[in-house]
């Protein structure tokens, strides 16, 4: 056997090296990827959980309940509370809107997300707010919230 047959076959196994290595890393990537959506899946879902349990606690779903009677009754610190809380729930909206954006959050959890929000943008005090504090939010969610039509917010 000759050095020059030595090389072509070293250079053949070579290439097949690299093409099974570059199949390898597109594996892998995949799998990052999924492994990505899924963690921001679970992270947006428990940003949920965690800003909407003060609404359960007592004192504060009276307050929500108070503001759906009469806003303009609330009292400054009531405001204030209710803005706190709300402004929080918005937020991790917003981050939802961005991880969708990247392709981080499927489409049918998006859509579940959307109608949710949709009943809570129905609430009559929910515009109020929204134009309080809108400006502390990206311009490319203020569009988005602007053009989403009010579902309807019921307690019964």
């Amino acid at each position: 056997m000759n050095w020059t047959a030595v090389a072509a076959v070293s250079d053949a196994v070579g290439a097949v090296a690299v093409v099974f290595s570059l199949i390898y890393l597109a594996i892998q990537i995949r799998a990052q990827n999924r492994e990505s959506r899924a963690a921001s899946i679970h992270d947006i879902l428990e940003a949920f959980r965690t800003v909407q349990s003060p609404l359960a606690e007592e004192s504060n779903a009276q307050l929500y309940i108070k503001a759906l009677e009469d806003f303009e009754s609330l009292s400054d610190a009531e405001r204030l509370r209710l803005i706190t809380l709300m402004v929080s729930v918005v937020r991790v909206w917003e981050e939802a809107f961005h991880q969708h954006k990247m392709g981080r959050l499927d489409d049918e959890l998006w859509r579940a997300i959307v109608a949710q929000y949709s009943n809570l943008i129905a609430v009559g005090f929910a515009q109020d707010l929204w134009d309080l504090r809108r400006h502390a939010f990206t311009e490319s969610f203020q569009q988005f919230v602007d053009q989403i039509q009010a579902g309807q917010y019921k307690l019964k």
